[in-house]
């Protein structure tokens, strides 16, 4: 409770905030591109820049929560196609689920509240760069029949557009060059650090309370258990197979444990299962309450 009830406190206050009409919906998506264009790069990009290069992008980590994710999603796919008799791109909507975490608006929260805001923000960099340049541009080009080619195409046209990446691009060459920041500017990435948590917090409760919800049988209930089981115990797996060490096992076991990213009902419309991506995420954030609980226990991270 001391860990994840203020997180969920925050969240339910967007979600009511957001059911009542006191907050209107229509602005979430204005709060949602200021955490992820604005806080979450000043987030990465302090963190980085107070780092030594070494300590910022570690190999172990990277290899473990990808190959980890990987098989969240393969595993994913099999189930859905072998299963449930799913047609592919069906199929890589609900590996996405699988195997993309919330690792902005949730992940680097609860993480901040066990590790403190500068590791957790390094966790949070790594995370995404497994995210960002692997398993969403292989699940969305897998959704529409995608080559290597379009995956790869896929992968630089996120790297270009994305200020997440971006940032992480700026901070590693910052680091690398061991270039101080003015204070000035370092405390300015400090103060739109802070907000990063709250925000986010508060923007995906309102995100649930707006999602149009429908039933939760069958697909629905597999990407819910797999998510929040599945997931980070096949990252736990690779991050003891790849030879981390236990406190970074711990971190992205813990961000793995996450439930999907916000955006995943967006990602499944074009396949029309935004109903079922819908359902099974306000299920996988109700249900992460307790799950979180029992892993954070687990992994002896409560105290």
């Amino acid at each position: 409770m001391s860990i994840n009830g203020p997180i969920f406190l925050v969240i339910g206050a967007g979600f009511l905030a957001v059911r009542t009409g006191y907050v209107p919906a229509g602005g979430l998506r204005t709060l949602g591109d200021v955490v992820i264009r604005v806080a979450l790069p000043a987030l990465i990009l302090a963190s980085f820049v107070r780092s030594p290069l070494a300590e910022i992008i570690r190999p172990d980590y990277v290899a473990g929560y990808a190959l980890g994710s990987l098989a969240a999603f393969a595993l994913a796919l099999l189930v859905s196609r072998r299963g449930f008799g799913l047609p592919l791109d069906r199929a890589a909507v609900l590996g996405l689920g699988v195997a993309a975490s919330n690792s902005g608006f949730m992940g680097y929260p609860v993480a901040q509240g066990i590790f403190g805001a500068p590791a957790a923000g390094l966790f949070l960099a790594q995370c995404m760069i497994v995210e960002n340049l692997l398993i969403l541009p292989l699940g969305t080009s897998l959704q529409g029949g995608g080559t290597a080619g379009s995956i790869l195409r896929a992968t630089v046209a996120g790297m270009v557009r994305n200020p997440i990446v971006i940032a992480l691009i700026a901070g590693l060459a910052l680091s690398a060059a061991r270039v101080p920041l003015p204070g000035e500017v370092l405390g300015a990435l400090d103060l739109l650090r802070q907000i990063s948590a709250p925000l986010a917090l508060f923007v995906l409760g309102g995100t649930l309370a707006a999602l149009p919800l429908a039933g939760m049988l069958g697909p629905g209930l597999a990407v819910t258990a797999g998510k929040l089981v599945l997931h980070p115990l096949l990252v736990f797996g690779a991050m003891t197979l790849v030879g981390a060490d236990p406190g970074l096992r711990a971190a992205a076991t813990l961000f793995a444990a996450m439930p999907m990213l916000t955006i995943f009902p967006i990602l499944a419309q074009r396949t029309r299962a935004e109903g079922l991506a819908a359902a099974a995420l306000v299920a996988a954030t109700a249900l992460s309450f307790v799950t979180l609980g029992f892993a954070t226990r687990w992994l002896g991270l409560a105290g």
